[in-house]
């Protein structure tokens, strides 16, 4: 399992930045066009929320299978 933290600045209230965060959609903007992210399960919730946990394929510049990823949300 890996960790990742990151810290940053941004032009907006925690809490609007918070409730950005818990959406794919703004992990598959921030991430494209270098990766693609496709829920696993057509019911994958659409916000993520305290302890629970999505998979989504993964590919390299939306065309490459690079595996499966998998969010925990703690």
């Amino acid at each position: 399992m890996m960790t990742v933290e990151k810290m940053s600045v941004f032009p907006a209230s925690r809490h609007e930045v918070f409730k950005r965060l818990q959406h794919l959609e703004t992990l598959q903007y921030i991430a494209a066009p270098y990766a693609t992210f496709e829920p696993v399960d057509a019911n994958a919730p659409a916000t993520w929320e305290s302890g629970s946990t999505s998979s989504y394929r993964f590919k390299l510049f939306g065309l490459i299978p690079f595996g499966t990823h998998t969010i925990r949300i703690e």
